[in-house]
Protein backbone atom coordinates (compact mmCIF):
# COMPACT_ATOMS: atom_id res chain seq x y z
CA UNK A 1 0.00 0.00 0.00
CA UNK A 2 1.32 3.08 -0.95
CA UNK A 3 1.93 6.20 2.02
CA UNK A 4 -0.87 8.90 2.70
CA UNK A 5 -0.51 12.43 4.41
CA UNK A 6 -3.21 13.71 5.57
CA UNK A 7 -3.74 16.97 8.10
CA UNK A 8 -4.58 16.09 11.90
CA UNK A 9 -5.79 19.54 12.98
CA UNK A 10 -6.86 18.50 16.27
CA UNK A 11 -3.38 17.26 16.74
CA UNK A 12 -1.32 20.16 15.39
CA UNK A 13 0.49 18.03 12.64
CA UNK A 14 0.69 16.59 9.09
CA UNK A 15 0.74 12.80 9.56
CA UNK A 16 1.83 10.11 6.81
CA UNK A 17 0.53 6.47 7.36
CA UNK A 18 0.37 2.98 5.46
CA UNK A 19 -3.19 1.65 6.63
CA UNK A 20 -3.61 2.33 10.70
CA UNK A 21 -0.23 2.51 10.80
CA UNK A 22 1.46 5.70 11.86
CA UNK A 23 4.92 6.52 9.97
CA UNK A 24 5.38 10.19 10.66
CA UNK A 25 4.56 13.85 11.16
CA UNK A 26 5.12 16.65 10.46
CA UNK A 27 4.58 19.16 13.97
CA UNK A 28 3.06 22.46 13.22
CA UNK A 29 1.50 25.97 14.78
CA UNK A 30 -0.93 27.36 12.92
CA UNK A 31 -0.96 31.79 13.24
CA UNK A 32 -3.69 32.80 10.73
CA UNK A 33 -3.15 31.49 7.16
CA UNK A 34 0.66 31.31 8.26
CA UNK A 35 1.82 27.62 9.22
CA UNK A 36 5.16 27.06 11.55
CA UNK A 37 6.18 23.97 10.86
CA UNK A 38 8.12 22.89 14.11
CA UNK A 39 9.66 19.43 14.00
CA UNK A 40 9.32 16.51 11.31
CA UNK A 41 9.82 12.83 12.45
CA UNK A 42 9.47 8.95 11.00
CA UNK A 43 9.84 6.04 11.47
CA UNK A 44 13.17 5.17 10.44
CA UNK A 45 12.67 1.04 11.27
CA UNK A 46 9.68 1.29 8.73
CA UNK A 47 12.60 -0.10 6.30
CA UNK A 48 11.17 2.85 3.56
CA UNK A 49 12.68 5.68 2.28
CA UNK A 50 11.55 8.90 1.14
CA UNK A 51 9.15 9.12 3.86
CA UNK A 52 10.06 12.71 5.11
CA UNK A 53 10.13 14.06 1.37
CA UNK A 54 6.68 12.42 0.68
CA UNK A 55 5.42 13.73 4.06
CA UNK A 56 6.80 17.64 3.64
CA UNK A 57 6.26 17.87 0.17
CA UNK A 58 2.30 16.52 0.92
CA UNK A 59 2.05 19.21 3.55
CA UNK A 60 2.93 22.22 1.62
CA UNK A 61 0.93 21.18 -1.13
CA UNK A 62 -1.68 20.88 1.19
CA UNK A 63 -0.01 24.53 2.42
CA UNK A 64 -0.27 26.16 -0.79
CA UNK A 65 -4.07 24.56 -2.25
CA UNK A 66 -5.28 26.84 1.08
CA UNK A 67 -3.54 29.56 0.39
CA UNK A 68 -1.20 29.64 3.04
CA UNK A 69 2.05 30.54 4.02
CA UNK A 70 4.78 28.67 5.78
CA UNK A 71 7.71 29.48 8.69
CA UNK A 72 10.40 26.70 8.46
CA UNK A 73 11.93 26.31 11.97
CA UNK A 74 12.06 22.57 11.55
CA UNK A 75 15.62 21.77 10.30
CA UNK A 76 14.36 19.32 7.98
CA UNK A 77 11.37 21.27 6.30
CA UNK A 78 13.29 24.15 6.05
CA UNK A 79 16.23 21.80 4.05
CA UNK A 80 13.72 20.23 2.07
CA UNK A 81 12.49 23.54 0.49
CA UNK A 82 16.01 24.60 0.48
CA UNK A 83 16.35 22.00 -2.41
CA UNK A 84 13.24 22.67 -3.73
CA UNK A 85 13.07 26.20 -4.89
CA UNK A 86 9.47 25.31 -6.44
CA UNK A 87 8.24 25.66 -2.65
CA UNK A 88 10.56 28.69 -1.49
CA UNK A 89 7.49 31.31 -2.68
CA UNK A 90 5.35 29.80 0.43
CA UNK A 91 8.00 30.90 2.71
CA UNK A 92 6.27 33.76 5.32
CA UNK A 93 8.03 37.36 4.47
CA UNK A 94 8.52 40.00 6.61
CA UNK A 95 6.61 43.20 6.36
CA UNK A 96 3.49 41.29 5.18
CA UNK A 97 0.53 40.28 7.90
CA UNK A 98 1.29 36.78 7.56
CA UNK A 99 4.94 37.31 8.21
CA UNK A 100 6.87 35.02 10.20
CA UNK A 101 8.53 37.82 12.94
CA UNK A 102 5.04 38.33 13.61
CA UNK A 103 3.46 34.88 13.52
CA UNK A 104 6.36 34.01 16.14
CA UNK A 105 6.31 36.81 18.25
CA UNK A 106 9.61 38.26 17.73
CA UNK A 107 10.13 41.91 17.51
CA UNK A 108 10.63 42.69 13.83
CA UNK A 109 12.93 45.74 14.64
CA UNK A 110 15.31 43.93 16.61
CA UNK A 111 18.28 43.27 14.09
CA UNK A 112 21.43 42.47 16.61
CA UNK A 113 22.77 39.53 16.94
CA UNK A 114 20.61 38.35 19.64
CA UNK A 115 17.61 38.39 18.16
CA UNK A 116 16.78 35.09 17.37
CA UNK A 117 16.54 35.51 13.15
CA UNK A 118 18.92 33.96 10.70
CA UNK A 119 18.80 34.05 7.12
CA UNK A 120 17.34 31.43 4.81
CA UNK A 121 20.34 28.20 3.92
CA UNK A 122 22.09 29.45 1.15
CA UNK A 123 20.89 32.95 0.92
CA UNK A 124 16.80 33.44 -0.06
CA UNK A 125 15.75 34.98 -3.07
CA UNK A 126 14.24 37.78 -1.32
CA UNK A 127 16.74 37.99 1.57
CA UNK A 128 14.16 36.75 3.88
CA UNK A 129 14.73 37.01 7.98
CA UNK A 130 13.01 34.58 10.10
CA UNK A 131 13.36 33.33 13.52
CA UNK A 132 15.53 29.73 13.72
CA UNK A 133 15.07 27.54 16.89
CA UNK A 134 17.43 24.30 16.95
CA UNK A 135 15.57 20.33 16.97
CA UNK A 136 17.06 20.47 20.44
CA UNK A 137 13.94 23.72 20.88
CA UNK A 138 16.67 26.25 21.94
CA UNK A 139 16.56 29.69 19.92
CA UNK A 140 19.93 30.62 18.24
CA UNK A 141 21.83 33.73 18.42
CA UNK A 142 23.37 34.22 15.47
CA UNK A 143 22.32 35.68 12.38
CA UNK A 144 23.96 35.68 8.89
CA UNK A 145 24.37 39.53 7.44
CA UNK A 146 22.81 39.55 3.68
CA UNK A 147 24.40 39.69 0.82
CA UNK A 148 26.38 43.01 -0.03
CA UNK A 149 26.39 44.10 3.62
CA UNK A 150 29.36 44.51 5.72
CA UNK A 151 29.56 42.36 9.35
Amino acid sequence: MEPTVKDAPEANRYEIRDGDQLLGHADYERRGDTVVFTHTEVDQDSGRTGLGSTLVKAALDDVRAKGGSVVPQCSFVRGWIGKHEEYADLVASPGTDRGPLQACGCDPSATTPGSRRQAWPGGHRQRTWWPYISPSGSAMSSMRAPSGSRK
